[in-house]
């Protein structure tokens, strides 16, 4: 094949649950092997073999993250992104903060002084 002949793209077979499951009770409960199953079935080897060794795992067979170890891994991902986005702070809306702090303690901006060191030295007199 040359370099610019390209294979068609392979559009990505999707199967079932319950398909999964009969195939991999076929190489674990009877005893099959993947082989044979994934040939019988019209399933790549590799594909048969990673249902299978999920299944180890779920059943407790082997280690490694369950099924359902794996959805709330991913579950709790998309939580903490979406919670990273949401307690995201821009500089404008620190600056806006900072400003409304400042006009809280009476400190207007004046030239050559440091307003960060005026609010602190400002709320440490304040009694209480």
């Amino acid at each position: 094949m040359s370099v610019m002949e390209r294979r068609p793209a392979r559009t990505r077979r999707s199967f079932t649950e319950e398909f999964k499951r009969d195939a991999v009770a076929m190489v674990l409960d009877e005893g099959h092997r993947i082989v044979d199953v994934a040939e019988r079935l019209g399933v790549g080897e590799g594909t048969l073999g990673n249902w299978v060794r999920q299944a180890r795992t779920d059943r407790g067979e082997r280690g490694g993250l369950t099924t359902s170890e794996k959805a709330e891994l991913a579950e709790l991902r998309r939580e903490n992104a979406r919670l990273r986005m949401e307690l995201h702070i821009n500089d404008k809306t620190v600056e806006t903060h900072i400003s409304a702090i400042f006009t809280k303690l009476t400190l207007l901006p004046q030239p050559n002084d440091h307003r960060r060191v005026l609010a602190v030295l400002s709320w440490l007199q304040q009694p209480g």
